[in-house]
Formats: C-alpha cells, structure tokens, sequence
C-alpha cells in the first residue's frame, strides 16, 4: 500500500531531510531518492512511502518530490505526483517507481489524464459531482432541499441510463476507484441516535447499471471524522480519525467487499 505525506523544510528543526512516519517509525528519505521539479521555489515535499499491509512495516525506500502537490495519482507500477502551483509550468510532474527507484518526467497529454480532477457544479436544487469514465459520466448527486443522495450513470451526452437512491447512509463525494476496474468506493456513515458509525459505500459499474456491492461500517466507536478510502485486490481501506489528549489518532481499517 502507498502511504503519502507532506513535509515542509523547517529551519528552526534539529532534521530537515523529507520524512515519513508510519506506526510512530520516522523514516527519512536518502539524498539520491529526492528530486526537485524545475521552478520549485518553496521547500515544501511530497513524501512518498510502500506498506506492507501484513506487517504494518515499510516496504521500500522512501522517496521525495520537492516541489511536489498535491496532485497525487498511483496505480500498481508507480506514483505520479503533479507539481504544486509555484512549478514551472512546463513542468507538470513526476512518475516514480518505488521499487526500482526510476522516475520520470509526465507529459502534458499524461498530466491530463492523470490529474482530472472531478466536475463539482450545483444546479436545479442538486448538487452534483462527476468523474467521467471515458464512455459516461458517474454523477454523486445530492438534493440541497432535503439533503437526499443517489448515484447517478450518464453516457455522453448527459442522458440518464441508470439512478440508484441512496437511504440509510450518506455518503462523501470523495471517490477511490479500482485501478483498471469501474468499481467505486465512497466514505460513509450510517447514524442511530447515539453516534454515528463510518465505513465506506462500494458499488460497481455493471452493463450500465450502478450495482452496490456492501457498505461497511468500522468497528471504531471512537472515531470523530472520517478520512478518505482505499480500492484495492478486492479490499476496501478505511481511514478514521478521533481526537484525545495526546492529539489526533488514525485508525485503519480492511473490509473485503466481494
């Protein structure tokens, strides 16, 4: 599993070498792991690490991109990382493979598809999220008169094929996405009068019907917040936060959803 940070050159700090922590672990990145986009001018770091999600334990070296944002696009082979806004702006970002320790440049036609962001936009009392999926549209879609959610599948032309109405849970606009695949992950939570329960919505694309799959709940009764989830070998990984004396605490959680 990829774990991404941010670190920020601290003058005033005893260490100013890129680090990443991972089960309380500070692990720094080496010189000759460390690249800088061309026109960065702000020592701020995109920290890039590899979990072993068995032991808990890192499991390459850790890398960093300065000039890196927060652009961030990873699939099985590498870790994209788009330039912040201070970049050059022919410089659109770096590829890097962790386990080889290659990087290379990303083209502008890559960045483009890289780096899509989602079309946010709110109209007719609903406010709608899309992210295109080449042949359509997949719209998260919420009522802003009476806050009612559903998921909705266009084709390219903006005509409905498929609407699935969501009840009993709410869900984040944030989506994980199987690499490869057209199976979609949500945060989410489900509420009874006590508290409310976070987990993580996961449905599926299927001959142009939206399918859900499960919703999960976190067994983290603590939890304040939710963070974002994780699509990957037929997993879902979701990530709560809570807060206490000490600071914030982060728990992980693994749902099997097929």
């Amino acid at each position: 599993m990829y774990v991404l940070s941010h670190f920020v050159f601290d003058p005033k700090a005893e260490q100013s070498v890129p680090a990443l922590t991972v089960n309380g672990e500070i692990h720094r990145a080496l010189p000759e792991h460390i690249v800088r986009l061309a026109g960065a001018n702000q020592a701020q770091y995109t920290v890039l690490g590899t979990v072993d999600v068995q032991t808990g334990k890192v499991a390459e070296d850790v890398a960093a991109v300065l000039g890196g944002g927060t652009k961030v696009q990873l699939t099985k082979k590498a870790a994209c990382v788009g330039a912040s806004g201070d970049a050059d702006r022919t410089v659109y970002g770096v590829k890097w493979n962790l386990k080889s320790q290659k990087c290379a440049k990303i083209t502008r036609r890559e960045a483009k598809t890289l780096f899509q962001l989602p079309h946010e936009f709110a109209a007719d009392s609903t406010e709608r999220t899309l992210y295109e999926m080449g042949d359509g549209w997949l719209s998260i879609e919420e009522n802003l008169e009476n806050a009612a959610q559903s998921l909705a599948l266009y084709d390219r032309d903006f005509q409905l094929l498929d609407r699935l109405q969501l009840e009993d849970v709410t869900v984040s606009h944030r989506a994980a996405i199987e690499q490869g695949q057209r199976v979609f992950a949500l945060p989410s939570y489900t509420a009874d009068a006590q508290q409310r329960y976070y987990g993580a919505t996961v449905f599926e694309i299927r001959q142009n019907k939206i399918v859900l799959l499960k919703t999960v709940q976190n067994p983290h009764s603590e939890a304040m917040y939710p963070g974002d989830c994780v699509l990957t070998d037929s997993y879902v990984y979701c990530f709560d936060f809570c807060e206490s004396g000490d600071g914030v605490c982060a728990q992980r959680f693994a749902h099997a959803y097929r």
